[in-house]
């Protein structure tokens, strides 16, 4: 199994990007690593078949649940999922832009849940 996710990373410089992290999960070894400004579907895929190319295709993947793993069909208000297969659509859900979706609104962003220190 692979496992996929990325992380919003600020250089020295100060620029911002997303970086993007493809991981055998049984040896842990780092596939693919590789920074977007920012990470787009487009980007997923091509690494993930980049990856593909070099090392063979996984058993199965294991993504977080952000929109470039998730949305076939997308536009800013909105995200379809559908059937990779049959292309039959599973649901479609209103994105609020003026609402937040962090887990926890008082911890930080990548920080575990729980007291503080």
């Amino acid at each position: 199994m692979w496992q996929s996710d990325f992380i919003h990373w600020r250089l020295a410089d100060g620029t911002d990007v997303e970086v993007l992290n493809w991981l055998d999960d049984r040896s842990r070894y780092l596939l693919s690593c590789t920074a977007h400004m920012p990470v787009t579907g487009d980007d997923a895929v091509s690494t993930f078949l980049a990856v593909i190319d070099d090392h063979g295709a996984p058993a199965s993947t294991l993504t977080a649940n952000g929109r470039v793993y998730t949305a076939r069909f997308a536009d800013d208000h909105h995200v379809t999922v559908a059937d990779l297969a049959t292309g039959e659509v599973l649901s479609r859900h209103l994105i609020d832009p003026n609402r937040s979706y962090w887990r926890n609104q008082d911890k930080e962003p990548g920080r575990w849940p729980g007291p503080s220190n």
